[in-house]
């Protein structure tokens, strides 16, 4: 994610009336409040994030505040006062209008570090997350898987041979239900369509997950050369893939046996969900490179690599890392949109759209664009984001296309100037552009529509001057306040258009057009 200056991310606070989960703000008049240890902990828990000091947390505008002090403090309570020392970046900023402000960018933690605690209050009573745009203390349970994540858990290896004798949460449910909303009545008063609880051993379990499934599943009859084939709304190997993956990687610790892995059939979607959320360093944003893998279970794993599932077709899993890209290929051969995965301290949530995406009507669409040579990644990449989605390197790479192919059709559908490049670098994604009319800018390149007036004019005056800093752009344009251009720059560098040579607070930072811009 790229850093936003200051007054463009003050100015972000004011549009939107409220902080964000990334995002805290302190008055401080009286001095640095103690509860910036707490948001110190929440941020380095999770993804990072911004605390401001200085603003009223309600308005967001600046107060009188003995800045230095405040930053000085802010420091020892950093370094002194949690454990492990967070290692903030923290500077007195000034804003366009005058005023100063404590700026502090607080890192993610390292997952084996975590959890970051306020010492005081000791690892259960110092360690909290964000919730919304405010701290939270993480449960015990929280804090035992994140602690979880510093060595190999061994809860698998205890020998249960009819677990649900004991535990009877150690189980899957299987509901399939006549609405989109959990609990919503289908005709007749009718909540459930079908419910099933699949107990036994795990090859059991799953035989019998899948089953549930396959059928409450409607099919659609296709013509497949001279003949007509049924073909289930989702391929039944991401079906089994999915279920496979949840009890594999699930939670077994006491603190999770009262949770079963749940499997919900919605008219519009699969969702698969498991208690324990993702371990190791693993990001589900990568999912689908090769060797994204890591398991909380290991003795298990191997166990079910040589446990055939009841039919004797096949191994319950295979443990070579290969579920979630053979859930992408699957999916991807039967034009279908990739799974959504979400995650926190408790639970991972793998969610499957049921929507096809290579219809005949966003062929056709695909087909009006009038583009030459577009190859089969592309077109399936222009169908997720013709339907609202967005698309990353790692997309196509899961479908099977080399990296270098991947980034070239990437890069190529924002040069024919079909797509915008939202980040840059490893988080880039990619979504779909204003199809409008494109326009000339003067010096044969095209602006999309769908951008304001400032933007084309930055745009275009960073074209014409190849490198421009941002106060060059306020001083000769004269198209708003520093506060507003910031903002304006941010924007286009969030969507791939401009890109800065430097960090956020640089005295060096300069901006360029990126290459293939």
């Amino acid at each position: 994610m790229v850093a936003l200056e200051t007054d463009a991310l003050v100015h972000g606070l004011r549009t939107r009336g409220a902080e964000t989960t990334n995002v805290e703000v302190k008055a401080a008049q009286g001095g640095c409040p103690k509860s910036i240890r707490e948001t110190l902990s929440a941020f380095s828990n999770l993804a990072g994030g911004t605390i401001l000091l200085g603003l009223t947390d309600d308005t967001y505008h600046p107060v009188p505040i003995d800045a230095f002090a405040i930053r000085d403090a802010v420091a020892g309570m950093a370094s002194d006062d949690m454990e492990p020392p967070v290692r903030a970046d923290i500077e007195i900023e000034r804003l366009a209008s005058g005023e100063q402000i404590v700026r502090v960018d607080v890192p993610e933690l390292d997952p084996i570090e975590k959890p970051c605690f306020v010492k005081s209050k000791g690892r259960y009573g110092g360690s909290f997350t964000r919730s919304g745009d405010g701290d939270r203390r993480l449960t015990n349970y929280e804090i035992d898987r994140l602690v979880e994540n510093r060595s190999q858990p061994e809860f698998d290896r205890e020998t249960i041979v009819h677990p649900q004798q004991f535990f009877p949460q150690l189980c899957i449910s299987v509901v399939a239900l006549p609405r989109t909303t959990m609990g919503e009545a289908g005709p007749g008063g009718v909540r459930f369509l079908d419910s099933q609880t699949c107990d036994g051993p795990l090859p059991s379990m799953v035989r019998d997950a899948v089953a549930a499934v396959s059928r409450n599943m409607t099919r659609a009859s296709i013509v497949s050369g001279v003949s007509r084939v049924e073909r289930p709304e989702y391929p039944i190997e991401v079906v089994r893939e999915l279920i496979v993956n949840a009890v594999l990687h699930r939670d077994y610790s006491p603190g999770a046996r009262g949770t079963q892995v749940q499997v919900e059939l919605y008219p519009d979607r699969l969702v698969v969900r498991s208690p324990g959320g993702f371990f190791g360093a693993v990001d589900p944003a990568n999912f689908g490179d090769p060797d994204v893998s890591s398991s909380r279970n290991a003795l298990l794993a191997r166990i079910l690599a040589d446990t055939p599932l009841p039919d004797g077709q096949q191994m319950v899993a295979e443990n070579r890392g290969s579920g979630i890209p053979t859930i992408l290929s699957a999916l991807n051969a039967a034009g279908m949109t990739p799974p959504v995965f979400m995650g926190d301290f408790r639970r991972v949530e793998v969610t499957v759209p049921r929507h096809a995406l290579l219809t005949k009507e966003i062929l056709a669409w695909v087909e009006s664009l009038g583009q030459e040579n577009l190859t089969q990644a592309q077109v399936q990449a222009l169908a997720i984001m013709r339907s609202g989605g967005t698309v990353r390197n790692q997309t196509l790479r899961g479908w099977g296309v080399h990296p270098a192919d991947a980034t070239r059709d990437l890069t190529d559908l924002v040069r024919r100037g079909l797509t915008l490049k939202i980040g840059d670098r490893r988080g880039a994604s990619y979504k779909l552009a204003d199809l409008g009319s494109p326009q000339s800018d003067g010096d044969g390149s095209s602006v999309t529509h769908g951008l304001s007036d400032r933007q084309e004019a930055i745009l275009h005056f960073v074209r014409q001057r190849k490198e421009v800093t941002s106060q060059e752009v306020v001083d000769e344009l004269n198209i708003g306040g520093y506060g507003t251009v910031i903002s304006e720059m941010n924007e286009l560098i969030r969507l791939g258009l401009l890109r800065p040579t430097a960090p956020p607070r640089s005295k060096n930072r300069t901006y360029v057009i990126p290459a293939g811009g």
